[in-house]
């Protein structure tokens, strides 16, 4: 069984993601839906500028989605 790490995560939904291809085509049009309300672009805004460890138990820093901060 393979172990899993799950370090990048999507700053539009939170969802965590194993391996970079993947986070890609997630990210899209996760990004895309949660944009399409104010509200969501509010959160978006301050996701992609706030830093997250992986979990509670794991203070360890983890990769931000593909999307570079502007």
């Amino acid at each position: 069984m393979e172990s899993s790490t799950k370090v990048l995560r999507c700053n539009a939904c939170g969802r965590y993601f194993n391996h970079v291809n993947d986070l890609r085509e997630h990210e899209d049009e996760c990004r895309t839906a949660k944009a399409a309300t104010e509200a969501g672009r509010r959160e978006l805004e301050r996701e992609d500028h706030e830093p997250h460890a992986q979990d509670d138990a794991d203070a360890r820093e983890f990769k931000h989605g593909t999307r570079r901060a502007s």
